[in-house]
């Protein structure tokens, strides 16, 4: 499913960037840490199609992950009766999503049915050692990365194709992770050029049109821990505006042009970006 987000990316090309390689780490109020706006149709519709068929994977999860999926389900329904019950409302057997009209069952409490209940895209990371792996997911909107080379894997290994992760970003990371601390949500921006506005970004399934337009896709992602648990719960909500559309903010296309000039040329391969052309 195609998106054209109705709303802008609340993050743009910044002037100064030179890499990819950084955290851009900010705090998060418990009650941003979901978006609830005019795109949540198109979201909900989009779960739905890819959730029931066969192919791709876009929800998997580790056998021994059941009781982090319904703690996840848990927290989620207290910080929408918390912070959105302007647009939810739960009894104890169901929940509706005023706008829509849409109504979810809660005798279900396993990811792939409450990741319906909002836009974002949820990996669930638990302790293995001194690691955190990715022990269930449903990442319906991924960003040209597949969801079954990940699942069960360290984030070390998840983000073993990004040049120089390893080096300087790794052990940053897993101390971020290691002190994260309940109630202390962090929010982060990560960015790329897309041929084309699919949702579900993969080549080998979602391959690009002939000339297809670029668009600007923007994760804005975050991070908390459950409380009372170990559980980390890594959010993703996808934004994807057209080049011409976002032209017309002042600097748009200047700081993305001047970013481009300065990626190193492995990021900019590992990012699929030495074959876009501006214009």
């Amino acid at each position: 499913m195609q998106l054209n987000s109705q709303v802008n990316s609340p993050y743009l090309p910044e002037a100064a960037q030179d890499t990819v390689l950084r955290l851009g780490i900010a705090p998060l109020a418990d009650s941003a840490w979901l978006q609830t706006d005019a795109d949540f149709a198109s979201f909900h519709a989009h779960k739905s199609h890819v959730l029931t068929t066969s192919a791709p994977a876009v929800c998997l999860s580790l056998p021994d992950s059941i009781t982090a999926q319904e703690q996840f389900a848990h927290f989620l329904l207290q910080n929408l009766r918390d912070h959105h019950s302007a647009i939810y409302v739960q009894d104890k057997s169901t929940l509706q999503h005023r706008p829509s009209g849409l109504t979810w069952s809660l005798d279900n409490l396993r990811l792939a049915h409450s990741s319906l209940w909002i836009q974002e895209d949820i990996c669930l990371l638990e302790p293995a050692g001194k690691d955190y792996i990715m022990t269930a997911a449903s990442v319906c909107a991924p960003s040209n990365w597949k969801l079954e080379e990940k699942i069960g894997k360290t984030l070390d290994a998840i983000h073993a194709p990004v040049p120089g992760y390893e080096v300087e970003l790794a052990a940053r990371v897993n101390r971020l992770l290691a002190g994260i601390k309940p109630g202390k949500a962090l929010l982060r921006y990560n960015w790329s050029l897309q041929a084309g506005n699919e949702l579900l970004w993969r080549q080998d399934y979602t391959p690009a049109t002939v000339n297809a337009q670029l668009y600007w896709r923007v994760e804005r992602q975050s991070l908390l821990r459950i409380p009372g648990t170990n559980i980390i719960i890594f959010s993703i909500r996808i934004y994807l505006n057209s080049l011409v559309q976002l032209a017309l903010i002042p600097g748009f296309q200047h700081n993305l042009q001047n970013i481009l000039a300065r990626l190193p040329a492995a990021q900019m391969a590992y990012k699929g970006l030495l074959d876009k052309t501006l214009g």
